[in-house]
């Protein structure tokens, strides 16, 4: 029985799967980091975006807050002004009682406009055309990163064919290589060649 001939593993045999393979670790890298910059910018827009909203939104509970002590103080004052005028005492906070009402009459076009503000916080179009930069440089760093695997696939596919050869020649007595067959082969000769066969 004659031994098969197997490729041996060799530095040579892996060197270039290793350099095609670093070459597509420095794509993932940098398809990484253009992946990281677009979601950082995505955070940014985000952040100020929530963080204008949430502005609105004090600004609106502070309106109503004033608003409900407005209409308090007017209550109170009203109420001092019927008791003057029950009493037919003199009611001296007339200007004050007109300034509250005038201020509580401009809160509901505030809220409106802080509504309004509200509903238009959204992407402005140079974050929108930064986004587009971005996500156009993450998805060529992705393209180029697809290709530099699927260069790898050529290596791969050889490399996997020695060590799968060498596996089957490393199994033993399972339908693969046998050394013990194969000197058994020897011996059954020689044995024959000695008996004159």
């Amino acid at each position: 029985m004659r031994i098969p001939e197997i490729v041996p593993l060799t530095h040579d045999l892996f060197s270039p799967l290793l350099e095609l393979e670093e070459q597509a670790n420095n794509k993932k890298a940098e398809f990484q980091q253009a992946v990281n910059k677009l979601n950082k910018h995505v955070l940014r827009v985000e952040t100020r975006i929530n963080q204008e909203r949430e502005t609105i939104k004090n600004r609106l509970f502070e309106l109503d807050r004033e608003e409900k002590e407005l209409q308090e103080i007017i209550r109170e004052i009203t109420k001092k002004k019927l008791e003057a005028s029950l009493r037919n005492t003199a009611f001296d906070d007339e200007g004050e009682l007109q300034t509250v009402k005038a201020r509580i009459s401009e809160i509901p076009q505030e809220q409106e406009a802080l509504k309004e503000l509200l509903e238009e916080i959204k992407v402005s179009s140079e974050e929108r055309e930064r986004y587009n930069e971005l996500y156009d440089i993450a998805r060529g760093k992705g393209q180029e990163t697809n290709e530099a695997m699927k260069q790898r696939f050529p290596e791969l596919k050889k490399v996997f064919t020695v060590i799968n050869d060498q596996f089957q020649a490393s199994i033993w007595n399972e339908g693969g290589f046998s050394y013990e067959k194969a000197l058994s082969s020897a011996s059954s000769k020689i044995y024959e060649l000695q008996k004159g066969e």
